[in-house]
């Protein structure tokens, strides 16, 4: 006997000489049966309140165990988020919070106006002068404001036109 008393514990989630549940398990207080803790916990006082987490990389050792920012759980494990987010939920692709305060809002994050995403870079890509927006550096969609200006992919100067860096000025010959 022990020095509670005990000889046999009331379930086989118990261990002596206490009787207190065993590691992934924990006491609610309520139930004579050890409520099993919820993943990613690996050990808990509580449903809510995590004692240490699951390994896997990328997870905060918090009562909570969550993932880090710029990842989100997959249900085993921390999986990175797309490089557009600053953090996601449930997929990769469901952003929470934008990489770049040049992205638009959650969940899509897509680069703002005069901006465009070159496909790999969490940060959005500044359009060249005299693209207004593009879908690269070299290609422009709308081109500034200019008279004399082609609204074509490089917007370039119209013919016996060149460009100052601010519009587009006749040639003098």
């Amino acid at each position: 006997m022990d020095a509670t008393g005990c000889t046999t514990c009331s379930d086989t989630n118990r261990s002596l000489p206490s009787c207190g549940c065993n590691a992934t398990y924990y006491n609610d207080g309520t139930n004579t049966v050890c409520q099993a803790c919820i993943y990613p916990c690996l050990n808990c006082t509580s449903a809510s309140e995590c004692t240490s987490c699951a390994t896997s990389p990328n997870r905060a050792n918090n009562t909570d165990c969550t993932c880090s920012d710029h990842y989100y759980e997959t249900g085993t494990e921390c999986a990175i988020c797309n490089y557009k987010c600053g953090n996601c939920t449930n997929n990769i692709t469901n952003c929470t919070t934008c990489s770049d305060t040049n992205r638009s809002s959650p969940p899509s994050c897509g680069c703002n106006a005069t901006f465009y995403d070159d496909g790999t870079n969490a940060t959005c890509q500044a359009c060249l002068y005299p693209c207004l927006n593009c879908t690269s550096a070299s290609v422009c969609t709308s081109c500034a404001t200019s008279p004399n200006r082609a609204n074509s992919t490089d917007c370039s100067c119209s013919g016996h036109y060149y460009e100052t860096g601010s519009e587009c000025a006749v040639c003098d010959y």
